[in-house]
């Protein structure tokens, strides 16, 4: 049950990370960082033992997929820091566009 849990949480980061690569706005990065966060606190306490149940066991390919999550949450953290916070820039917008595409938005 917790797998399953994990597998869709996954499925959905990589339906978010589109907006966050198309530089949608910074609130895609506050998203992701606090749901990351939220993610590895998760999975942190599943690995923990219960009065109703055992721990899940850790797994090598767990605890890499978690050491990824903690550099992607570092690497936005600096991100929105090197940003100022600022909302998404629509005069920047030309630059991410193909050559000669593309209307301003």
């Amino acid at each position: 049950m917790v797998g399953i849990f994990f597998l869709i949480s996954g499925i959905v980061q990589l339906f978010w990370a589109y907006p966050t690569v198309r530089r949608w706005g910074i609130i895609w990065y506050y998203v992701g960082i606090g749901g990351t966060i939220l993610l590895i606190i998760l999975w942190a306490i599943a690995r923990l033992p219960s009065i109703i149940s055992e721990a899940v066991p850790l797994d090598v390919r767990d605890v890499s997929i978690v050491f990824f999550q903690i550099i992607y949450v570092g690497t936005a953290t600096i991100i929105v820091s090197k940003r100022g916070g600022s909302q998404y820039d629509a005069s920047q917008a030309n630059r991410y566009m193909p050559i000669g595409g593309g209307e301003e938005l």
